[in-house]
Parts: C-alpha cells; structure tokens; sequence
C-alpha cells in the first residue's frame, strides 16, 4: 500500500512539475512576444511616417521644410522611444540598440537636408540624401533580422 500512495505521490509531483515547466515556457515565449511587439510597433510608427512623406513628396504639392523637420523630430523620438524600453532578451537589446541608431541617422540625415535645402548647399544635400539611403538599406536588413527572430516563438 505504500507502494501505491508514494507512486500516486511521485506521479503528482512530476504532473506538476511538467504543467510548471510548460508554463514557463509559454510565459517566456509570451515575454519575447511581447518584448518583440513593442519594437515592432515604434518601427511600424516610423515607417508610417515615412510613407506619409513620401506620398506627399510623390503628390504635386511641394513639402514645407516645416513637414521634413517634424519627420526628423518623430524619427527621433522613435529612437528615443526604443532606447526606453525596458527589454530582457539580449538579442533584443542589440536590435533595440541598432535600430535607435539607425533612427538617429535618419532624424540627422533629415535636418541636414532641410539645412541644405534652405542654403541651396547641393553637395551637403547629396551627402544627407546619401545618409538617409544608407539608413534606410540598414533598416530594411535589421527590420527582417527582427522579424525572423521574432516570427521564431520556438526560442
């Protein structure tokens, strides 16, 4: 009779622990999700924000410096924004770190346009148009680093 109550005893505490396991697991998985979606949501912001010029740059209306410095101004708050975010995953951390400077180069590679611009500087604006090119190329490549990490809910 013993043998039966302490197998009883020993199958519960393997249950239990199995079920506890289980549930770390998915709370981690759950952690880098969530860790992942907020990155993902300020990346998104930019993008939009981006989109928005660019269709506007593409329409027939000729844009203000006044919109290309408030599209330097949200960049840089994104990567303000990134660099807030308190993260645990430390493959995360150094996209969050990447990502922030690659915003960084954005928000200056746009005020040093419209800087250029104003003193029909055309060398300095090929050199921020050149930044800004560079920034996006890096952009597009850690943005799909990111979403294949973060597509990866195995980890």
């Amino acid at each position: 009779m013993t043998s039966i109550s302490s197998d009883r005893h020993n199958y519960s505490v393997i249950l239990c622990l199995s079920i506890f396991i289980g549930l770390l697991t998915v709370s981690c998985s759950d952690t880098k999700y969530a860790q992942c979606e907020q990155i993902i949501q300020i990346a998104n912001n930019v993008v939009n924000e981006k989109t928005k010029l660019i269709d506007t740059n593409n329409s027939t209306e000729e844009i203000e410096s006044t919109t290309w410095l408030q599209a330097a101004r949200t960049i840089a708050q994104a990567a303000q924004k990134l660099e807030n975010i308190e993260l645990q995953d430390p493959k995360l951390i150094k996209y969050q770190t990447d990502l922030a400077q690659i915003y960084r180069i954005y928000s200056r590679a746009t005020y040093d346009a419209v800087r250029a611009w104003e003193h029909k500087n055309i060398k300095a604006l090929q050199i921020a148009h050149t930044d800004a090119e560079r920034a996006g190329q890096l952009e597009e490549k850690l943005g799909n680093v990111i979403n294949n990490y973060c597509g990866d809910r195995q980890e």
